[in-house]
C-alpha cells in the first residue's frame, strides 16, 4: 500500500467532513430499511455505520496533479517530462502513445507502458548515461492519463465512469455516491481487467487507516458492491453505538471493539443481547462482563440483526452529602463512615446572616419521600448532643437567613421526589414541583388536588354554618307540615347529620400543566404554611354517584359520551332529577352540560324532590341533598 494514496484517502475524509461515527446528527430525516428495524427496538436513533463519509461530494478532490509514487504503472496517455542541465540544457515532454511507447532523439522509440515509475525512471537514465557524460537527469510525469472504470452493484449510482489514472477503488465508488445501506462496506470487490479478483474491507480503514485495498484502478476495471451482509446493533454506553455489518462468524468481543469499547459509565455486569430465534420469536439474552466470567462471555457468538443493550450504572452519587443556604462553600461532599453533622459542619463556614437556630437536615427515606429534621446551629456549636445528627447518604444540609421566613409543604403523588419541605415566603408551586424532581411519566395532571389549610378551616367553619341554619330551618317547618312534607323533613335532617361527619378537603381548584407552560401561569399559586399538592395517576374508572339504579364506577372509555356510563349503571332511578345532572371533573371543577366523558370524571345525578306544597322545603332538601353528594 502505497503512502501517496493513503494521504489522498485521509484527505479525502478530512475535506468531506466525515467522521468515524455511527451516528450523525439527525439531520438526515429517513432512515434505512435496516435501521427502521433497530429504531423499534431502541431508544436511540442508530445509523448504518461507515456510510456517511459518501455523503459530501464536494469534498471529492480527484488526484491529477500531484506527485506519483515509484509504483505508477505508465500507460498511454501519460505524460513524460525529462529535464537534462549541466554541460547542455534540453527538456522533453512526451505523451506515451497507443503502443505504450515514446520516441526520443537519439534513444529512438521506447517502450514504457505496464511499466512501474520507478522502472521507467531507472531505465531511461541509463540510456542516456550512455550518450552523455556530466549531465544531471530528472524525470517526471507531467499529465496522467484517464481510464474508464464500472461501478456496480449496491451503489447509488451505478454507471461507467471516467477517471485519473492515480484514482483507487475508494476514489470510484465516492464518484458513484457511494454504497447504498444494503449494501457490503466489508466485501467490496474489484475486478481487474485481466480476471483478477481482489477484496475490500472499508471496516479496516474507517476504523484504524489500515487500507489493504488501495489498489491502482486501470481502464476496464470494474468496482463491484454486493448486498450487505449480516448487521447487529449496538446500543447504550459504548463510544460509539450504531448498526454494525459482520463477517461470518463474530464473537461479542469484537463487536465492542468496533464500537470503541465500553464508556466509564457502562454498567458491564449487565449487558442485554436481543435476538430473533428461528425466524419465529424474540428472546434474551443476559450477559455478564464482570471479570471474573469476562472471557466466557466475550465470546458469545453474535447472529444477524442481534441488538446489543449497554446499560448505565446508576446516575447517583453513592456517598455523599450536600451543604446549602448561608454558607461560603455550598455543593456535594463526601460522607464518612460514622460522620455526624459537627464532624462536617463548621462555625467558620456559616454566612454573618446564617441564623443561629433555623437550619435543617432533608434527608431521602427508603420509601423516596422525603424527611425534614431541624436543628440549631447555635446548639450545635455549642455542644449540644441532641444536635448533633448522625448523618446519612444524600442528607441535604441547609443553612436558612436570619430574616427568612419558612413554611412546610408537602408534596406527594407522582413526582421523583415526594415529601415535606420547606419554603421561602413568595415561593411558588411550580418551585416545589422542580425541587422535588418533576413529573413522573405516569403523572395524571388533570387530576392534582391542591389543598390549603385556611380554606379547609373557612370550609369548616361555613359547612358549620350551613347544618346548624338548616337544622333550625327543618325545625320550624315541621310546625303544620304534610305527612309528605314530614317525611321530607326527616330525610334532610338525616342528610344534614351525615355532614357533620363530614371534614372538607379544603381544595382549592387549580390547572397543572407541563413545568414550562405553568410556572408563572395564573394557577401556580404563592405556597403557604401547611399546603399540600397531591399528584395522581391516571384513574381507570368514572364515578357514578346519586340517583341511578346502580352506583359504582365504570371502567373509562375514550370517546364514550355520559349515555354510556348511564346505561352501563342501569339508567336513572324513579327518583333522578336529569334536569340538575352535572359533572365534577378531575381538577374539582362542575359543569353541568358535558359533550364527552373525560377520564377521571365524576357523574352526579340529584334526586327529584316531588312535594305538591311547600316549595322551600322542597328546596331545602334539594340544596341539602346536593352539598352531601358532593362532600361524599
Amino acid at each position: 500500500m502505497t503512502k501517496l494514496i493513503k494521504i489522498l484517502m485521509v484527505s479525502f475524509l478530512f475535506y468531506s467532513g466525515c467522521c468515524s461515527s455511527a451516528i450523525r446528527a439527525d439531520n438526515q430525516e429517513t432512515f434505512s430499511p435496516i435501521e427502521k428495524i433497530f429504531l423499534d427496538e431502541s431508544k436511540e436513533a442508530l445509523r448504518q455505520f461507515g456510510y456517511d463519509i459518501f455523503e459530501s461530494k464536494a469534498g471529492f478532490i480527484a488526484p491529477t496533479d500531484i506527485a506519483v509514487g515509484p509504483d505508477y504503472l505508465l500507460g498511454p496517455g501519460d505524460e513524460i517530462v525529462i529535464n537534462l542541465w549541466g554541460l547542455f540544457e534540453e527538456a522533453y515532454r512526451e505523451t506515451i502513445d497507443r503502443d505504450g511507447a515514446i520516441f526520443l532523439p537519439k534513444l529512438g522509440k521506447i517502450t514504457l507502458s505496464r511499466r512501474t515509475f520507478s522502472e521507467v525512471e531507472k531505465n531511461l537514465k541509463e540510456k542516456f548515461n550512455q550518450y552523455y557524460k556530466n549531465v544531471h537527469i530528472s524525470i517526471t510525469l507531467g499529465k496522467i492519463r484517464t481510464i474508464r472504470i464500472f461501478v456496480i452493484g449496491e451503489v447509488k449510482q451505478p454507471g461507467s465512469y471516467q477517471m485519473s489514472a492515480l484514482s483507487n477503488l475508494l476514489d470510484a465508488l465516492c464518484l458513484a455516491g457511494g454504497p447504498n445501506k444494503t449494501g457490503t462496506l466489508r466485501n467490496i470487490k474489484l475486478i481487474k481487467k485481466e480476471g483478477q479478483k481482489l477484496s475490500f474491507d472499508l471496516y479496516r480503514f474507517l476504523l484504524s487507516g489500515e487500507n489493504e485495498g488501495d489498489f491502482y484502478l486501470s481502464s476496464g476495471d470494474t468496482v463491484f458492491v454486493p448486498s450487505v451482509g449480516s448487521v447487529v446493533a449496538i446500543s447504550g454506553k459504548v463510544k460509539r453505538p450504531a448498526i454494525y455489518e459482520l463477517k461470518e462468524k463474530t464473537p461479542l468481543k469484537d463487536l465492542i471493539e468496533i464500537a470503541g469499547g465500553f464508556l466509564p459509565s457502562a454498567e458491564i455486569s449487565r449487558i442485554q443481547i436481543e435476538r430473533i430465534e428461528n425466524f419465529q420469536k424474540k428472546v434474551l439474552l443476559d450477559v455478564d462482563l464482570s471479570p471474573q466470567i469476562k472471557e466466557e462471555s466475550l465470546n458469545i457468538l453474535l447472529k444477524d440483526n442481534d441488538l446489543v443493550k449497554v446499560f448505565s450504572i446508576e446516575k447517583r452519587i453513592y456517598d455523599r452529602i450536600s451543604l446549602e443556604g448561608l454558607v461560603k462553600h455550598p455543593g456535594n461532599y463526601q460522607l464518612k463512615p460514622l460522620m455526624r453533622l459537627r464532624e462536617f459542619l463548621a462555625p467558620e463556614e456559616l454566612l454573618p446572616e446564617a441564623s443561629p437556630d433555623k437550619a435543617e437536615i432533608i434527608r431521602l427515606k427508603e420509601d423516596g419521600s422525603t424527611e425534614i429534621i431541624g436543628f440549631s446551629p447555635e446548639k450545635l456549636f455549642k455542644g449540644d448532643k441532641e444536635e448533633n445528627i448522625a448523618l446519612k447518604r444524600w442528607d441535604r444540609i441547609v443553612i436558612r437567613s436570619a430574616w427568612e421566613s419558612l413554611s412546610k409543604v408537602q408534596i406527594k403523588g407522582e413526582v421523583k421526589f415526594p415529601g415535606q419541605y420547606t419554603v421561602r415566603k413568595g415561593e411558588k408551586c411550580s418551585s416545589l414541583i422542580q425541587r422535588a424532581g418533576g413529573y413522573l411519566p405516569e403523572a395524571f395532571l388533570s387530576g392534582a388536588v391542591f389543598t390549603r389549610v385556611s380554606v379547609k378551616e373557612k370550609e369548616k367553619e361555613r359547612l358549620k354554618e350551613f347544618i346548624q341554619r338548616h337544622t333550625i330551618i327543618l325545625e320550624k317547618e315541621k310546625n303544620g307540615a304534610t305527612d309528605e312534607e314530614t317525611g321530607l323533613i326527616a330525610e334532610g335532617e338525616s342528610l344534614l347529620k351525615e355532614l357533620t361527619g363530614k371534614v372538607p378537603l379544603g381544595r382549592i381548584v387549580f390547572h397543572l400543566s407541563s413545568l414550562k407552560e405553568f410556572k408563572g401561569s395564573a394557577d401556580d399559586l404563592i405556597l403557604e404554611d401547611g399546603d399540600t399538592v397531591y399528584i395522581p395517576k391516571p384513574p381507570a374508572a368514572i364515578s357514578i354517584l346519586g340517583e341511578v339504579n346502580n352506583p359504582t364506577a365504570i371502567c373509562y372509555q375514550e370517546g364514550k359520551d355520559i349515555n354510556y356510563y348511564l346505561e352501563k349503571v342501569g339508567g336513572f332511578s324513579e327518583h333522578a332529577d336529569k334536569k340538575y345532572l352535572y359533572i365534577i371533573r378531575p381538577d374539582g371543577t362542575a359543569i353541568t352540560k358535558p359533550s364527552l366523558i373525560g377520564r377521571g370524571d365524576t357523574i352526579i345525578v340529584p334526586q327529584k324532590i316531588r312535594t305538591r306544597t311547600g316549595k322551600i322545603i322542597k328546596d331545602i332538601i334539594q340544596m341539602i341533598y346536593q352539598i352531601s353528594v358532593a362532600a361524599s
